[in-house]
């Protein structure tokens, strides 16, 4: 049996996880992607209010991606967007109820998720990927620190 290459397996699990989560999400946020609960999540953990530039230091995602993603919340209610006011070529962006409500019901997904996902793996299991994990990753980004 050939063995895939090891980004391949990444890249394959990291769309199985978006998939089960995207699911998941579905019943208790309508027409709300996992990749933009995340968003909202983010903009959460950075106590409700932040900006684009913030949000893709933190996310890693890039600025055209981040745009329409904001784009795509503002339509559907979850954030909304104000000139700064003493700096008007930055927007400042903030959760609305409905992002709130969203946030809070995503906690119980993915608690959910992860059970599911970790289900019969040991924690020893658990903790010797989370090292691999993290030691790939610093690879990777290794240039990025040079």
């Amino acid at each position: 049996m050939e063995m895939k290459p090891l980004g391949v397996e990444i890249r394959h699990l990291n769309h199985a996880v978006k998939r089960m989560v995207d699911l998941e999400m579905q019943p208790i946020t309508p027409g709300l992607s996992g990749t933009e609960g995340m968003m909202l999540r983010s903009i959460a953990r950075q106590g409700g209010t932040t900006t684009a530039s913030d949000i893709m230091s933190v996310s890693r995602v890039n600025k055209s991606s981040t745009s329409q993603m904001l784009s795509q919340l503002t339509r559907k209610g979850f954030v909304k967007m104000e000139l700064d006011k003493f700096d008007h070529r930055k927007k400042n962006i903030s959760l609305t109820a409905e992002g709130y409500k969203a946030v809070e019901s995503m906690r119980e997904v993915l608690q959910a998720c992860e059970a599911r996902m970790i289900e019969g793996i040991s924690e020893d299991e658990i903790e010797a990927f989370r090292a691999v994990v993290a030691k790939i990753r610093k690879n990777c980004n290794a240039e990025e620190t040079e």
